[in-house]
């Protein structure tokens, strides 16, 4: 029996100091650690001291083993970091700078993001709670779902609070909309309800009755306007049903007016068009197009500008088969000034073409005893605004002024074409020589034009040429030339 004590004694004893001796080998091993660069470096962190840590990873961060376990502590300290702003161990501010404070040495942009996620999901949840508390139900709802998930101590609470204002905004809003409804503003009161984007009976239920007595409203309001014969006030009324108000019924009665509309419009068009005043038709229709912009009735001025244009054109027709094309160009121009066409178009350049492949020659005796055979050419310019005359002269007999005859064919040759000199008239003069084309008007001019062409002309000097000039200009105009009456605008 003591035998076995003493053994157990023993044993004791050998337990003790093997715990003693390892004992001893951690404390050895702390304070080696400890004085190691990671170990005074880790002291440093912990306690706080970030500038003396950053010195000592500075001094070894070479050595590749102390930097990626520096790294490594750094990660989870950040971490920790974290946790414990998110846990509310820490402040917002605190917990950045700590991390901000360590970015030199371990740069942890996940954790740092994180915070600031979390911080504002608490920023917002404040902000909606309040918005809630004014009643601002729209506002708080946008507000409320801002938290996030990570927002652990908020992120539950936000969606009951989501739905209570939501179901307080639903009941303001069918509230609201009945107060519209009842003053006649039903479109509004459909738009309350319709910019709701949420699915609850009771938005349902207030939008199916606005739509109701909304459909009776409208189309006795365009009834009326229909039976005092304002069918443009009628579609106009239709038209401003919005797209989500528009019912099957409406659609229907909306359909009716615009028939009606479109065929009283198609029979005052057609009452013009029977005594073949086809300007005041089209009139008629495209004011009311511009009134509504109703498709239909662009459709029906279309047709009616095309009727148009195949009227004037069997009139132009009646003109060219007399030979008159003057008489058809004349129609189509007309014509063209009020509406534009194709057909028209077509006509025009046809009428044109006949026109510019005229050339036509005459003789005719002047006072004085001066006869001139000549051609006379008209030309059209793409517009039909402007027209151009030109000369050439056959032959020429100019009694005792014989020294003419070469000058006027030489001043005709040099200007008988528009590009040149051609004697150029305006539009409205254009079809006056049309009607008179030839008088002995037009001679006069020609040689007045000459005479102020001649850029070395002096009146009265002793010139042959500008005296017979000045006798050619005495001969047509009956009068004496002088350089007043020249100059003056007696000739013009």
């Amino acid at each position: 029996m003591e035998n076995e004590k003493g053994i157990s004694r023993n044993k004791k004893i050998i337990f003790a100091a093997i715990a003693a001796v390892l004992a001893v080998i951690v404390i050895i091993i702390m304070i080696f650690s400890l004085n190691t660069p990671f170990g005074k470096f880790k002291d440093n962190i912990e306690n706080g001291e970030i500038s003396a840590a950053e010195s000592i990873y500075s001094e070894n961060k070479d050595n590749e083993k102390f930097s990626e376990k520096c790294k490594s502590y750094l990660a989870e300290y950040t971490s920790e970091i974290f946790d414990k702003y998110k846990n509310k161990n820490i402040d917002f501010d605190e917990a950045v700078s700590v991390i901000n404070a360590c970015s030199s040495m371990y740069k942890d942009d996940e954790a740092l993001s994180g915070i600031r996620d979390i911080e504002a999901s608490r920023t917002a949840f404040s902000q909606g709670e309040k918005l809630l508390a004014d009643k601002k139900y729209a506002e708080a709802i946008d507000m409320f779902s801002k938290i996030i998930e990570e927002d652990t101590e908020n992120y539950k609470a936000a969606l009951e609070k989501t739905a209570e204002a939501a179901d307080l905004l639903c009941e303001e809003a069918v509230e609201k909309s009945k107060r519209l409804a009842e003053q006649e503003k039903f479109t509004e009161a459909y738009s309350e309800l319709d910019a709701l984007d949420f699915d609850d009976e009771r938005i349902e239920a207030q939008k199916q009755s606005i739509i109701s007595v909304y459909e009776e409203y409208t189309v006795n309001s365009a009834d009326k306007k229909i039976a005092a014969s304002d069918y443009a006030g009628a579609m106009e009324i239709y038209s401003e049903v919005p797209s989500g108000m528009l019912s099957e019924k409406l659609k229907t009665k909306s359909a009716e007016a615009e028939k009606n509309y479109v065929d009283y419009v198609s029979g005052v068009a057609d009452e013009y068009i029977k005594n073949k005043n086809y300007t005041a038709a089209i009139n008629a229709i495209e004011a009311e197009y511009q009134k509504t912009n109703v498709t239909a009735l662009d459709k029906l001025l279309g047709i009616t500008k095309n009727e148009y244009a195949d009227h004037i054109i069997g009139q132009a027709e009646e003109y060219a088969a007399n030979n008159d094309y003057v008489g058809a160009f004349r129609m189509i121009l007309s014509a063209e000034e009020n509406f534009s066409s194709d057909k028209l178009s077509d006509a025009e350049q046809k009428y044109r073409n006949l026109l510019d492949s005229i050339d036509e020659t005459y003789t005719k005796t002047f006072d004085g005893g001066v006869t001139l055979t000549y051609t006379v050419k008209y030309y059209t310019d793409a517009w039909g605004y402007t027209a151009y005359k030109s000369f050439n002269v056959v032959s020429a007999d100019l009694g005792d002024f014989d020294s003419w005859n070469g000058y006027v064919v030489n001043w005709v040759s040099n200007y008988a074409f528009p590009s040149g000199a051609a004697y150029e008239i305006t539009r409205s003069q254009y079809e006056e020589m049309y009607l008179a084309p030839h008088e002995y008007k037009e001679l006069k001019h020609l040689v007045r034009d000459s005479l102020y062409l001649s850029l070395n002309m002096t009146v009265g000097d002793d010139s042959g040429s500008s005296k017979s000039e000045i006798h050619m200009m005495e001969l047509l105009y009956g009068t004496e030339v002088t350089a007043q009456s020249l100059f003056g605008g007696l000739f013009w």
